[in-house]
């Protein structure tokens, strides 16, 4: 039990700190300055990045595929987030935390950064729901 949960630990603290996280894109811009940026620049870049990013694997020419791909690995990041909340809290109160290598940067982030990806999600899904409204 002990051995498969360090190696939970071990994984998500991986997965966290890898780069290409979508919660660390325009890491240098605050928040609220992306807020303030106008939806359409926001929009575009990110969209450009997202095909990069998820196209391979689809039909030319479906622009929905790639940013359903796009929001389930925003699920995704939110999920391994919330677990290592979890995990920090449960270590921390029998004084395991450090054992585990939990990381304190991730834990100090870790609201920045679900609010930065329901920022990102929120902004693929309004433009979805834009063009499924121009669709019909």
């Amino acid at each position: 039990m002990l051995a498969t949960s360090y190696l939970r630990v071990r994984f998500l603290t991986n997965a966290l700190l890898a780069k290409g996280q979508w919660s660390s894109w325009k890491r240098k811009t605050s928040l609220p300055d992306m807020i303030a940026t106008p939806e359409h620049e926001l929009q575009g870049e990110l969209f450009k990045l997202i095909n990069r990013k998820y196209s391979e694997g689809y039909k030319d020419g479906d622009v929905f595929m790639p940013l359903f791909t796009f929001i389930d690995a925003v699920d995704l990041e939110c999920d391994q987030l919330l677990c290592y909340q979890w995990w920090y809290e449960v270590l921390s109160a029998v004084r395991l935390e450090n054992l585990f290598g939990i990381k304190g940067k991730i834990i100090r982030d870790t609201e920045n950064r679900l609010e930065r990806l329901e920022f990102l999600r929120a902004l693929v899904v309004s433009w979805i729901m834009q063009a499924e409204v121009e669709v019909v």
